[in-house]
């Protein structure tokens, strides 16, 4: 007995490449409702406080000085909010310049500012990382357009940790 006719169907009535179809749409439902159902699909955010440390290079004295008043920072390109400078440190700004023989040597720049920020922001941790409540991801790494009130310059993302809050006293 020929399960298969001559037309491509089985028992001569349905095509295998309906049942094909059929069995691909059945194992689609059934990894939606698994991936649904999956303790990782269900990222728990929990809201903290986070504090970040951003290095600005080789900024002039004037950006210096509009940076130390602090306030709030910004995405340069999407105006998210990043949160709120809370501390500031300068050092001065050098270059590394190859040299002919191969070596690299540092130079002073003059009247050049590295600055270091330490910001603050509310916003959820989970196992993904960091964000700000209005979603933004804050990664290590991170280089990129940021604003203040003031100024507008570009920074990199350092080091992010966060902010232990609880003031329960026994």
């Amino acid at each position: 007995m020929n399960f298969i006719t001559k037309e491509g169907k089985l028992f001569g009535k349905v095509s295998i490449i309906d049942i094909i179809a059929i069995l691909a749409v059945i194992v689609l439902l059934v990894a939606g409702y698994l991936r649904l159902i999956s303790p990782a699909s269900r990222v728990i955010t929990e809201p903290h406080e986070i504090e970040y440390v951003m290095l600005v290079r080789s900024v002039r004295g004037s950006t210096v000085r509009a940076l130390r008043n602090f306030g709030l920072v910004s995405d340069g390109r999407t105006n998210e909010e990043m949160g709120e400078i809370i501390d500031l440190y300068t050092r001065p700004a050098f270059q590394e310049d190859a040299l002919l023989d191969g070596t690299f040597h540092a130079f002073l720049m003059p009247d050049r500012y590295d600055v270091i920020l330490t910001v603050r922001v509310s916003g959820r941790v989970n196992e993904t990382g960091y964000y700000t409540f209005q979603n933004r991801a804050l990664t290590r790494g991170y280089a990129g357009r940021i604003q203040t009130k003031h100024v507008f310059t570009s920074g990199e993302i350092l080091e992010i940790r966060t902010i232990d809050t609880d003031t329960d006293s026994d």
